[in-house]
């Protein structure tokens, strides 16, 4: 029998909180690649070290955009929908999410290349450093906002329907199959 500790994550039938817990991989994730660019220096990384790298660049280039495609086509749209208030905000957010693809592009160009040699020189380095100090600059304030603004507002005012069908989405996005609350 498989030993559960602490709390399942949750599924796409809580689209609210799968995006919460997706908040707490991109913090993961982003910190992984700053305490790599950190310890770097001007030496060849260990193997554990690349693919802690290439599993953060994986996470941003696969699963963080079908995160910012759950936002931008299903909660936003619902919610300005209910609440029209909240575009001022969602241009926002939507504004950070351009900003982040363009640094992550870069990150991924350069994590890539530092993969494929072992060693990054000290210029590119500043660039990624660079890149993701904007990066959790950027995520930090863009977090915040959603988790005391707009999550809570999106979970008081859709009704269950509307949320099983961003749920419904989600889990199309990413393949699975949706799994209805009990």
């Amino acid at each position: 029998m498989p030993v559960q500790i602490g709390q399942p994550e949750p599924g796409c039938n809580d689209p609210v909180g799968l995006m919460t817990a997706c908040h707490r991989r991109i913090e993961r994730f982003l910190k992984t690649l700053r305490v790599a660019a950190k310890r770097a220096g001007d030496r060849d990384l260990e193997q554990d070290e690349l693919e802690a790298i290439g599993r953060s660049l994986t996470y941003f280039r696969n699963a963080a955009p079908k995160h910012t495609e759950d936002e931008e086509h299903d909660l936003f749209p619902a919610l300005m929908e209910k609440q029209p208030d909240v575009a001022t905000s969602v241009e926002n957010l939507q504004s950070d999410h351009a900003r982040a693809n363009v640094l992550h592009a870069r990150v991924d160009e350069l994590g890539l290349q530092w993969i494929a040699d072992r060693r990054i020189n000290p210029e590119l380095l500043a660039e990624f450093v660079d890149a993701t100090d904007q990066l959790e600059a950027l995520y930090s304030a863009h977090i915040k906002h959603e988790e005391t603004e707009v999550f809570p507002r999106a979970s008081k005012v859709l009704n269950d329907a509307e949320l099983e069908s961003i749920g419904r989405n989600m889990a199309a996005r990413r393949g699975v199959a949706f799994v209805p609350k009990n």
